[in-house]
């Protein structure tokens, strides 16, 4: 009943965005029936007819003739400020009929309805990975390439995004301009914020159509799948073995290492990651950031929450035993058991 429900939903939500699509292209056979293709004499870029030419020769000339009335921010397309005027009015008439979330554009509802069908249309041809999205496919070409052209002026380090510079550069300072209205914790920018503020209102937008499992963020229900398809993309090239986190790859390839240069300023402990050195300073400052919403206890780290929130009040045994169906709260707790079997 969940499947048919999902899918008619699905086909509903699908049908408002191929009508608009339909619509538009019907428009545009209209417009172009019977005009010749004209070139561009800057990059000899082929063009159906006057008006594509017109404004694609802004995008050399950098001419934008479309201000906003509301904010003076101005545009190259007409179609684009009419878009961005629905950010000042609010408008947002492209629901999803599965989660409800609504959007500016038909664009957009579409790339929305890829998180709830898994769909990844976007196939990068070097090394097979799929994309839900033509721009994530972009960056992740860049990989392929070793193109990271933006780099920081203090340490000289090079990112593949202009938004992984802009986030770094704040950590060469004490600037975190994105700030929390509950607890006060600064961030380098709004994404970060907009998923720690789950952590004050419980929200998990992002759930696992296998076994019914909400997450707060993308990530954790990508990781999440990997333990019903049993996927390990990530291995050490030092002894073959696969991970299903490039965390755990990370933590583990240094077991293949001596080498801990993350020293604490206050013990000298050394550690092989950064965020086992910031993990460790809260011992010695007595932070405890992680704070459960149910009885207000505080946590110096997120695990540590997670496993309160199990044992004190959901009673949730996520880790199963596949050898006798047992299930433990704790994955320690699995491991031990395990030795049982063996």
């Amino acid at each position: 009943m969940r499947s048919r429900c999902f899918s008619s939903l699905l086909q509903a939500s699908s049908s408002i965005v191929s009508a608009e699509e339909q619509e538009g292209a019907n428009r545009n056979k209209e417009v172009h029936a019977a005009e010749t293709p004209l070139t561009c004499p800057t990059c000899s870029k082929s063009l159906k007819n006057q008006l594509s030419l017109t404004v694609h020769l802004r995008s050399h000339s950098g001419e934008k003739p479309f201000p906003c009335a509301a904010c003076g921010r101005r545009f190259a397309h007409q179609l684009s400020l009419s878009l961005h005027q629905r950010v000042h009015s609010g408008e947002r008439p492209y629901g999803c009929q599965l989660c409800g979330r609504s959007f500016l554009s038909s664009s957009n509802l579409t790339c929305h309805l890829r998180t709830h069908t898994g769909e990844k249309p976007f196939q990068c041809l070097t090394c097979g990975k799929c994309f839900s999205q033509r721009d994530n496919l972009k960056r992740h070409a860049k990989i392929h390439r070793g193109e990271k052209p933006f780099c920081c002026p203090t340490c000289e380090k090079s990112f593949y995004q202009k938004g992984q510079l802009t986030a770094h550069l704040r950590t060469h300072s004490s600037n975190r301009p994105f700030r929390c209205a509950v607890c006060e914790r600064g961030f380098c920018d709004s994404h970060d914020l907009s998923t720690h503020m789950r952590t004050h209102t419980g929200e998990k937008p992002f759930e696992c159509l296998t076994c019914g499992k909400r997450f707060s963020q993308r990530g954790n229900l990508t990781i999440h799948l990997r333990t019903h398809t049993g996927e390990k993309p990530f291995e050490c090239l030092t002894c073959g073995k696969s991970f299903c986190q490039r965390g755990n790859l990370t933590a583990h390839l240094s077991t293949h290492s001596s080498a801990r240069p993350h020293a604490c300023d206050v013990c000298g402990k050394g550690f092989s990651e950064h965020y086992d050195l910031s993990t460790h300073m809260r011992t010695h400052t007595g932070e405890k950031p992680f704070q459960c919403l149910t009885c207000e206890k505080s946590f110096n780290n997120k695990f540590n929450l997670i496993a309160h929130m199990r044992t004190t009040h959901t009673g949730e045994k996520p880790f199963l035993c596949l050898s006798c169906g047992k299930r433990f709260q704790r994955k320690g707790n699995l491991m031990a058991h395990m030795t049982t079997h063996s």
